[in-house]
């Protein structure tokens, strides 16, 4: 194991000496817990597609896909995109080539 030197950096010396924490942690803690510490967190860089946002649902309708579960996100996000799938629309690019209409209301 390497010790620090008495000064706030490691010395050159020392810094030579050091090795990852996956050499190490092993023999110090034993293999099951080192890897449980040495576990990467969170997302894989890079394989995400999805963004963040804000939307609002019916209380009884998130309540229901939250009853489930852990996943519970990832499986809203299924029923949505099977949703997408079977009402798909011709596209042009980004432009729908099918109008949906929509009612506005103005306060006057």
């Amino acid at each position: 194991m390497v010790a620090l030197c008495t000064h706030e950096r490691l010395c050159a010396s020392k810094l030579k000496e050091a090795q990852p924490a996956s050499n190490v942690l092993p023999h110090i803690v034993g293999k099951e817990v080192a890897d449980v510490m040495l576990k990467r967190r969170g997302r894989k860089p890079g394989i995400n597609n999805k963004v963040a946002t804000n939307i609002r649902f019916d209380n009884d309708l998130l309540d229901t896909f939250k009853a489930t579960g852990d996943g519970w996100q990832t499986r809203m996000n299924d029923a949505l995109r099977d949703w997408e799938q079977q009402h798909r629309v011709a596209t042009v690019g980004l432009i729908y080539t099918h109008v949906i209409p929509v009612v506005c209301y103005s306060r006057r």
